[in-house]
């Protein structure tokens, strides 16, 4: 992995610093891949596109229009964090969503924190398919999902993981073959059986 630029970012709101690193090659070596789409991969880690300033709890996006190049850093500037479960809901409904794109973004992210509190866990005490804000929020997002292969086996998946197996195997059987067969497999597989939470794939 060769780490790229410091990229430093202005609240919008209090003006405070914060910054995220970036990285300018990676690979998958180690990677674990699930069957929910998250990929974790030591050699290629991801940064938040979306915090919470730590000065002022206002949360905006990392983009363009916020970063501010050439400044002189403070010593106590702090790294830009991901949002935890509670704060990506906090936006729902609210103008920090622009747009579908963002929202099917927050969204994922909101199904991905709650699959993170079972992921790799061989007998999870915790059904997500009881919980009412997961299932409520996999509802939402699978009615933001387009008609593509990738967004179809997403959608396979969120109706698996709230427990209407027979919805995604629909998905499933509408795919052609093709080269997700191994990823489409396995998500069938868990349908037929009744299995909901996330699984590693590899």
């Amino acid at each position: 992995m060769l780490p790229g630029p410091i990229r430093t970012f202005e609240c919008p709101n209090c003006k405070s610093l914060t910054y995220k690193r970036s990285i300018a090659s990676g690979n998958t070596i180690g990677a674990k891949l699930y069957s929910d789409g998250k990929r974790i991969a030591p050699m290629l880690p991801i940064f938040p596109i979306i915090t919470k300033c730590q000065k002022c709890n206002n949360i905006y996006w990392l983009e363009n229009e916020n970063q501010r190049l050439n400044v002189n850093l403070p010593e106590n500037i702090k790294e830009a964090n991901f949002l935890s479960t509670d704060e990506y809901l906090s936006v729902i409904g609210t103008d920090v969503i622009r747009n579908k794109a963002d929202e099917k973004y927050i969204r994922r992210e909101i199904w991905w924190t709650f699959n993170d509190n079972i992921r790799d866990q061989e007998n999870p005490r915790e059904n997500l398919a009881s919980n009412s804000e997961y299932c409520e929020n996999a509802k939402s997002l699978i009615g933001l999902l387009d008609e593509n292969i990738q967004d179809f086996i997403m959608k396979a998946e969120l109706y698996r993981n709230i427990g209407e197996f027979w919805e995604s195997i629909v998905c499933l059987n509408q795919i052609e073959s093709n080269d997700l067969d191994f990823i489409i497999d396995s998500v069938l597989k868990m349908s037929i059986i009744g299995h909901t939470n996330t699984f590693r794939l590899y």
